[in-house]
């Protein structure tokens, strides 16, 4: 369940996160941390899988899994290579082991992102809230 406008529900994890203006919208991008390495990701609701750009895959070393796949990146065909996604943790809470996609832009729009933290993984947590004011993602137990 993703929480517009509500109460976030008590208990969970609250992880502070940086509300950025665009001029195209709103981003909410969230510390992550992958095997150690720092980075920061887009909590994108309307992506359905998660991404990391190439230059974070090769960074943080992350392994092939399979073949490069078409896809489609905010309604743009693309190329990504799928990598196994493991280790990771959004505020000291481990993320589910998954393979994510690799891809040449990490979040579009957003320089620096290293991607975007998709539903494929935001679903994994029974409630995720986005307290725009408070500045804080707070997932579900």
């Amino acid at each position: 369940r993703v929480t517009f406008g509500a109460t976030a529900p008590s208990g969970g994890t609250s992880v502070a996160v940086k509300v950025i203006r665009l001029p195209a919208g709103v981003a909410v991008e969230a510390p992550v941390t992958v095997g150690g390495s720092a980075v920061h990701m887009i909590v994108d609701t309307g992506a359905s899988r998660t991404t990391l750009s190439d230059k974070t895959v090769a960074r943080l070393h992350l392994k092939k899994a399979g073949a490069a796949v078409k896809v489609n990146a905010a309604g743009c065909p693309a190329k990504a290579q799928p990598v196994r996604l493991s280790g990771a943790k959004i505020g000291g809470r481990s993320v589910p082991a998954v393979v994510v996609d690799g891809t040449q832009s990490g979040a579009p729009g957003v320089p620096g992102a290293a991607g975007l933290f998709g539903s494929d993984l935001l679903s994994t947590y029974k409630t995720v809230t986005i307290d725009y004011a408070g500045s804080r993602l707070i997932l579900g137990s």
